[in-house]
């Protein structure tokens, strides 16, 4: 970029206006790209790039006039726009939902009788509406590409981040305040793992957990919606405030070898069971100990999921650290013999807290949009086979969250600057004048 520097162009021409410097403007290097050398010619292929379909994208998405609508589906999935294919749902309720919510309240309903076939929530929520449009959106403007689902068309992994409160273990917190059957609540986790009973094989609730991943994947099949795969359990080793749900590279072994990697190849072979899903940090540790040919796990594992956060709760590291790391996991794979198919997917990655926008700072905005760029080109230089921002889409503060943990995202909804808008300010409080986001 110019960085505020004068630019200049191959033949030495001026690219400022008028001899001025350029703060933000064409870039100062060009390059370019031989597509006819492939960099892991014997990996699978990049998948290709995409976003999370979560309550809060889908809650902003429809509260756009049809014109928006059309305009977003276009910039996210259609031919004029990112063509995105590659998309993440969260299985239960996630932070970026309004509140948490599971599809079967019932204490101990192991057999999961009174589990929700229709995935109401979901349904009415927009959710599963959205993810239809949005698959619509890409097969019209990429028809030969998506006409064999095997080789094309959207693909979407979904990421549970808590199971229902009653198959989790009680927390410190719960068990101060007199829960001591279960958890509470579905946010936070006990430690090591947040199962009730464990993950051993006669382990009731694990055994249930499993077929919970069923029940919801044959949920969305029944809607039109076929995922591509599903990952162990979002962000494993973070009992976060929000829906959470705690394992280490241990006792995410046993639950994969004892009950969700069984119960998967029984009744959905064609999903994709994908390990981790949580930062570059310790990516290779637990690949190292999953992925090894002894362990019975090993046998259902199709890839590795990681996100791209670092750094503390400022989250100023994100996207800028761990690049190393992706680099030495395709070598240990080299080294463990890991099937050349087997998949590596940025499955997450966002800007907090809040959005560019919220703070009226061009700098900020590109700053972050710079960032990701960056981080894009570097994991898929290490061999990464794709890269799935977090919400497709939010409000102008990032959210709604119902634990207030604002971010950024691809777009935000923002109806009080769209035409013809009614009874709102000119300018909201948080916005500054002399940005491109003001008036």
């Amino acid at each position: 970029g110019g960085g505020g520097r004068k630019l200049q162009g191959e033949a030495g021409e001026d690219l400022a206006k008028n001899g001025e410097e350029v703060e933000y403007g064409r870039p100062s290097a060009r390059i370019r790209v031989d597509f006819s050398k492939v960099a892991f010619p014997d990996r699978e292929p990049i998948l290709g790039f995409g976003g999370a379909f979560t309550e809060a994208a889908a809650l902003n998405f429809w509260s756009l006039g049809k014109e928006g609508q059309d305009a977003a589906m276009e910039l996210l999935f259609g031919k004029e726009g990112l063509g995105y294919s590659l998309g993440r749902t969260h299985m239960n309720s996630c932070d970026f939902c309004v509140q948490s919510y599971s599809f079967d309240d019932t204490d101990d309903d192991f057999n999961l009788t009174n589990f929700d076939p229709l995935l109401t929530h979901d349904l009415e929520s927009g959710m599963i509406d959205m993810m239809l449009l949005a698959t619509k959106t890409l097969r019209d403007a990429y028809p030969k590409e998506t006409e064999n689902p095997s080789l094309g068309g959207m693909r979407i992994i979904a990421s549970p981040w808590s199971p229902p409160s009653w198959m989790k273990a009680p927390t410190e917190k719960d068990e101060d305040r007199g829960f001591m059957a279960h958890a509470e609540n579905m946010t936070g986790s006990a430690l090591p793992v947040c199962i009730r009973d464990g993950v051993g094989r006669d382990s009731e609730y694990a055994k249930s957990w499993a077929l919970y991943f069923s029940k919801f994947i044959s949920g969305y099949k029944n809607h039109g919606i076929n995922f591509y795969g599903v990952t162990v359990q979002n962000e494993p080793e973070f009992p976060a405030p929000w829906d959470a749900c705690a394992f280490d590279y241990y006792t995410q072994g046993d639950f994969i070898a004892n009950h969700l990697g069984p119960q998967l190849a029984e009744s959905h072979p064609d999903i994709k069971l994908l390990i981790f899903d949580h930062n570059k940090d310790h990516v290779i540790h637990w690949a190292k100990y999953l992925l090894d040919s002894n362990h019975p796990a090993s046998q259902y594992i199709d890839g590795t999921a990681y996100h791209w956060y670092a750094g503390g709760m400022d989250r100023l590291l994100d996207g800028a650290q761990g690049n190393p790391n992706m680099h030495r996991l395709l070598s240990e794979f080299d080294v463990m013999n890991v099937d050349k198919k087997h998949l590596v997917l940025g499955s997450e990655a966002c800007h907090c807290p809040s959005t560019g926008y919220a703070g009226g700072d061009l700098n900020i905005a590109w700053a972050r949009a710079s960032r990701n760029a960056h981080t894009i080109l570097a994991d898929l230089a290490a061999g990464s086979n794709g890269f799935i921002e977090w919400n497709l889409i939010l409000d102008s503060v990032g959210g709604p969250n119902h634990l207030g943990n604002m971010c950024d995202s691809p777009l935000l909804a923002v109806p009080h600057r769209a035409l013809g808008a009614q009874d709102v300010p000119v300018q909201l409080d948080f916005e500054h004048a002399g940005y491109p986001f003001g008036p």
